[in-house]
């Protein structure tokens, strides 16, 4: 009787130690910090940063899963959901692809080896390259370099290469596929530098190439697209998000730049001018960009 104490004990304190090795993908309180370059029609550039942060936890379709939104900018023309679902099961991490249905996509393996590939959200397929391990918070943390591949354009593969973390995910973007390969209409605007500061609510601050991480410290006071008000021949920004550097940008769903106007004194933006059809807006204030879909009727 005694042995078998002893062995259950070992047992024990394996699975513990087997636990303590594995860390949950995007706890509550979480956050991603990706460096934006804005450019306007003015040949000029000003820096801001993408926020993602992993806000609570929700039950879909019997998964716990963390609840990821984006709490300031975002791709503008990667519609991938707002907020979206991941849960971590051993050592692979699912993100929601049917929040209705409640459908999962595996989106990071990380003891994926070389050459494994793998169908993730929208059809897209991730491919291991070469793999190592970095270290991180003082921990060894298995690092991937991929190749992501759509078939998207339909009568060609469209391949393109990042670099994945684990725990951390993909260093130019959170959901570091796209379904056209890439992003092509946001770059008419801006340029993404990738992910310059990770925040774990409990390991503390990572940085990437050394960059400083001091968004944490910035109060900004966000705009969000419920708070912008959308009429059938103008767009209403409340004035406490007005500043005298706001513009609004137009561009229609291929990235092209329709205009640009200030809005007035009581933040209204006319859009007469505009055809009917979907465009994306742009709004650009003194220390945000703020991004989302217009419909003119």
């Amino acid at each position: 009787m005694k042995s078998k104490n002893i062995y259950l004990y070992i047992c024990l304190l394996f699975s513990i130690s087997l636990s303590a090795q594995q860390t949950e993908f995007a706890p509550i309180g979480t956050e991603w910090y990706y460096e934006v370059v804005n450019h306007n029609f003015y040949n000029s550039r000003d820096t801001s940063y993408i926020l993602i942060k992993s806000t609570y936890s929700k039950i879909i379709n019997g998964k716990l899963c963390n609840v990821i939104s984006n709490v300031k900018g975002g791709m503008l023309c990667y519609d991938f959901g707002n907020p979206t679902y991941a849960y971590q099961s051993n050592d692979t991490v699912y993100f929601c692809e049917n929040y209705v249905v409640g459908t999962f996509k595996p989106v990071h393996i990380w003891n994926a080896q070389q050459g494994d590939t793998w169908e993730t959200l929208f059809g897209v397929k991730i491919r291991i390259d070469s793999i190592k391990t970095v270290s991180i918070f003082e921990q060894p943390m298995r690092a991937q370099y991929v190749t992501y591949i759509s078939n998207e354009c339909y009568d060609c593969a469209t391949e393109y290469h990042s670099f994945v973390i684990e725990n951390i995910g993909d260093l130019f973007y959170l959901y570091g596929f796209s379904v056209n390969g890439v992003n092509a209409c946001d770059e008419f605007m801006r340029s993404y530098n990738g992910l310059t500061c990770y925040i774990h609510p409990e390991l503390g601050t990572y940085n990437t190439n050394n960059r400083q991480c001091n968004y944490e410290t910035v109060s900004v006071q966000e705009i969000t697209e419920e708070q912008i008000k959308i009429f059938d021949n103008y767009i209403q920004i409340p004035m406490l998000y007005l500043s005298k550097n706001t513009e609004v940008k137009f561009y229609n769903i291929s990235g092209q730049p329709i205009f640009t106007s200030a809005p007035d004194n009581n933040g209204i933006i006319s859009t007469n001018k505009l055809f009917s059809g979907m465009y994306f807006v742009c709004i650009n204030t003194s220390n945000q960009l703020t991004t989302f879909k217009f419909i003119k009727k």
